[in-house]
């Protein structure tokens, strides 16, 4: 199997992550820490200022978070070994949420 550093692509990069790091995959925050440190590096990371963190972003050389949590929800939705401890609770409790609100409309 590839590296990390190897992959090109986000569904890649976060797969892989779901396999490897199995507590990644009930938190969408430490998801995209993750996938951020790793483009960044730990050392040009830990020299880097707030600013240029927020520069390195905006200038689009990091995947967007929305892509990264929706890449996640794809890949968990069409692979149930990916999915978290948490997922059927989070499936169920959104059902009932609908539900409610379609009788309550």
């Amino acid at each position: 199997m590839r590296t990390y550093n190897q992959m090109k692509t986000v569904k890649d990069k976060v797969k892989y992550l779901l396999i490897s790091t199995p507590h990644l995959r009930d938190d969408d925050n430490k998801l995209i820490a993750t996938i951020y440190f790793n483009e960044i590096g730990k050392t040009k990371l830990e020299l880097m200022t707030a600013l240029e963190f927020l520069q390195y972003f905006a200038n689009g050389k990091l995947p967007s978070m929305e892509s990264i949590r929706r890449v996640r929800c794809i890949l968990q939705a069409s692979h149930p070994e990916l999915r978290g401890t948490l997922y059927e609770a989070k499936q169920t409790e959104g059902k009932e949420v609908s539900q409610k609100i379609n009788t309550e409309l």
